[in-house]
């Protein structure tokens, strides 16, 4: 069971597997950052798609020259046919994981879900997760950056995502608090109905692998004693591994308040396809993209 990103870390280096990261856009210096440590620390190698001029000054300005890393290049330009060539390199096997650098989430996420790459099964719903380090253990706030407003089949699908990635890190029944702005069911908010409907699916067998508990406000999903004084009985309540958020506005504030107000460690992962994929922020910082990266190392090692 992972507890921390320097249990990846060793877990990594432990397997011995050098895993191929294609960075699709990699004429970025936070970006390179992360990559380059990773290849750093002998956990990955990584081909470097973009404006390769621009790459190797960067590189050549923090240190890394291609006699001291595990560096290829690709000189492209365009968001589009980068995108393509990382994601097809991992089709092709020459790599292991896409990576999105500074291109745009949109031709990023275009060309992962692309059908003739396969990487999203039939039926399957693309969501996101944030893996975050909290009291000496990995916990799973899902989803913050992709549904916008999930219905109740959808939060099937992402609370079966977020179980798959928790199982990866050592988590292997989750508990899973579908959280609300209270803990009683109030027909006139959606999110208490959905959290019911969710425990009662989960009672019964129709949702697996997880213990699933909600309405819970959050106090109640991550304090025992919150869920004492206010009378609850519950196997998640004070010791939920996964907190489950009503909508993309909820999960996006959340999230972004872990790292900017809380200053936890945190990595952001792409849940549903079939293989790994590494889809960063913008305004994260070095240490969580490279945590990001570790993340998706995490599952590939796992799988």
């Amino acid at each position: 069971m992972f507890n921390s990103f320097k249990d990846i870390e060793s877990a990594v280096r432990l397997s011995g597997r050098r895993i191929t990261i294609a960075v699709a856009g990699s004429h970025d210096s936070h970006v390179l950052e992360a990559v380059a440590k990773a290849c750093e620390r002998g956990l990955s190698k990584a081909v470097l798609i973009g404006h390769q001029a621009e790459t190797e000054r960067l590189l050549k300005d923090m240190g890394y020259t291609g006699q001291n890393m595990d560096f290829t290049f690709a000189d492209m330009d365009g968001d589009e046919a980068i995108a393509a060539y990382a994601c097809d390199m991992v089709v092709q096997k020459k790599a292991d994981i896409p990576m999105k650098g500074i291109i745009s989430t949109a031709s990023f996420m275009r060309a992962i879900l692309n059908k003739e790459r396969g990487f999203v099964p039939a039926n399957a719903l693309i969501s996101q997760s944030t893996l975050f380090e909290w009291q000496g253990r990995f916990m799973i706030l899902t989803d913050c950056a992709i549904n916008i407003a999930p219905d109740y089949d959808d939060k099937i699908k992402i609370i079966k995502n977020a179980a798959a990635l928790a199982k990866k890190a050592g988590i292997d029944c989750p508990k899973v608090a579908v959280l609300a702005p209270m803990e009683v069911v109030n027909p006139k908010i959606e999110s208490s109905v959905h959290a019911a409907m969710l425990t009662m699916a989960n009672k019964r067998g129709q949702i697996k692998e997880c213990i699933i508990d909600g309405p819970l406000a959050l106090d109640n999903a991550v304090s025992e004693d919150a869920a004492r004084r206010k009378g609850i009985d519950s196997e998640v309540a004070g010791h939920a591994d996964i907190l489950v958020v009503p909508d993309l506005d909820a999960g996006n504030m959340f999230t972004k308040s872990l790292t900017f107000f809380a200053g936890l460690k945190t990595a952001g992962t792409v849940n549903g396809t079939k293989i790994p994929v590494i889809m960063c922020s913008r305004t994260d910082s070095t240490d969580d993209k490279y945590h990001t990266v570790l993340a998706a190392l995490m599952q590939l090692i796992c799988d």
